[in-house]
């Protein structure tokens, strides 16, 4: 079966390029769509399903000798307890939060900051300064940090505006101001598949931690949802990590609900080296 065709039951085949692991009789054990981070080049194995009448133990041994080194996403939690216990390491535990744009909240941004629509051209002509702010809004300590330096970011917000991870970038996207200068953003893309798990998401939000004016990713995202509302769009969703609190608990109070887990997972590497597997 090559990457992409359908495996009956996979509740995310609408994602693009589903991939088979079949075993050594041909069985399907995991499907997976392929990626690879933006951040350091790592190839990733992103909603990673078992299929039920596979065991989970089998479908993680398969993986650990083909996919070594690799990251996994899967909100399956037998599998990333499985994968744990054979010694993969969790590098994130994030929350699906969604909304069904029923009674998007009204904006009310603060006197000192201007939320404006961010096109894909305004994001790639400023990304210097986006890509900037992002690295910076994310310090090791954070609970929403992942690898990769400040160049990293900048090609990332690149990647985004050409609508290379995940989807096109929307037009709900929105930029925040304050003083005349970028002080935020939150970008929004149309991910293949329908809400929760598809649809409009918003695939990063971030401010500069050095302004000193309160209420900047509120307006934010305040602002996205009510014009993701205003036009008619099925729903916005986006991924929380567990750890981060503040950040969940602003999401709650502008409507969105957690509707899955998801956990992000660094497979062993085997012999010190990461290789691609004969997959299909």
């Amino acid at each position: 079966m090559p990457a992409g065709a359908a495996v009956s039951g996979d509740p995310l085949e609408d994602w693009p390029d589903r991939t088979p692991l079949r075993d050594e009789s041909g069985a399907v054990v995991l499907v997976f769509s392929a990626a690879e981070s933006t951040r350091d080049s790592i190839p990733w194995a992103d909603g990673a399903w078992v299929p039920p009448s596979v065991p989970v133990t089998h479908a993680v041994a398969l993986s650990l000798r083909a996919m070594p080194g690799w990251r996994l996403s899967t909100s399956d939690p037998a599998l990333a307890d499985a994968m744990l216990a054979a010694g993969a390491t969790e590098r994130r535990h994030a929350h699906t939060m969604t909304t069904p744009l029923r009674d998007p909240p009204e904006p009310g941004e603060p006197a000192a900051v201007r939320v404006e629509p961010l096109s894909p051209a305004q994001a790639d002509r400023h990304a210097t300064r986006l890509g900037t702010l992002n690295h910076r809004a994310y310090p090791r300590d954070h609970p929403d940090a992942y690898d990769g330096d400040e160049e990293a970011a900048v090609s990332q917000i690149r990647a985004i505006a050409r609508g290379e991870l995940l989807g096109a970038m929307l037009a709900e996207s929105r930029v925040a101001l304050v003083g005349g200068r970028i002080a935020g953003a939150c970008l929004v893309v149309d991910r293949p598949g329908t809400p929760p798990h598809g649809g409009p998401w918003v695939i990063d939000i971030f401010r500069d931690p050095d302004v000193g004016v309160p209420g900047v990713g509120t307006a934010l995202l305040a602002t996205v949802l009510r014009a993701a509302g205003d036009a008619g769009l099925p729903g916005l969703s986006l991924a929380v990590s567990h750890a981060n609190e503040r950040a969940r608990r602003l999401y709650q109070q502008l409507g969105l609900v957690s509707v899955d887990e998801s956990w992000t997972l660094t497979l062993p590497e085997r012999g010190g080296k990461r290789r691609t597997p004969a997959l299909g």
